[in-house]
């Protein structure tokens, strides 16, 4: 796997484009998991919403400021996690 920070804009099916903070790729290049940093001034949950709306992939996807991490896999939240909390955020991963 491989990772690919600050990615290229993505298009999904020739409709629109999404621009992702960055990617984990599997060995052919296909996207396994997604990131995208936010601000600490940011309100992360309202962030979630405007980017599920906006038709990014809710397949993987980890959303994050310094302090709080919130992971969604099948278009589920499954993790969300104080960050800042190392030991903590040992234990989750």
């Amino acid at each position: 796997m491989t990772c690919h920070i600050n990615s290229d804009d993505w298009t999904i099916g020739n409709i629109y484009t999404i621009a992702l903070d960055g990617a984990i790729l599997n060995q052919s290049s296909l996207p396994f998991a997604y990131w995208e940093a936010k601000d600490m001034d940011d309100n992360l949950y309202a962030a979630v919403q405007q980017k599920r709306n906006a038709g990014y992939p809710f397949d993987n996807i980890l959303f994050q400021n310094p302090q709080h991490g919130i992971l969604y896999q099948s278009s589920a939240e499954t993790l969300s996690i104080q960050i800042s909390l190392k030991q903590r955020l040992r234990k989750k991963l």
